[in-house]
């Protein structure tokens, strides 16, 4: 079985390394959202591990805006490494339909 959005979403975040993990979780409190999608609340974030933040990202804006989301976060703190990484990895098996819906990968 190919690993969902999801799955990919935690690896990349896992690889980050805590200081730029906190980054992410701070840029994305303070990211600008499109319309009609709320900020998940800091103290959701606050404690949460890379599993928590990768599933309410899903929860919370899906699996296409997700990702856009994270590419931007990961690229907003100066992880283009780690976005390119998530764009290959996304680019296998089972996620290549979502990708399809979110063309600037």
């Amino acid at each position: 079985m190919g690993k969902t959005v999801q799955d990919v979403m935690v690896r990349a975040l896992m690889n980050l390394g805590k200081t730029s993990f906190k980054s992410f979780k701070n840029k994305l409190n303070d990211w600008e959202f499109k319309e009609g999608y709320s900020q998940i609340p800091y103290r959701k974030l606050e404690e949460a591990d890379e599993e928590d933040v990768a599933k309410f990202i899903i929860n919370y804006y899906k699996e296409s805006y997700g990702i856009e989301v994270t590419l931007g976060i990961l690229e907003a703190i100066d992880e283009r490494q780690a976005a390119e990484n998530l764009r290959t990895a996304l680019k296998t098996g089972k996620n290549q339909n979502i990708l399809q819906e979110y063309s600037q990968l």
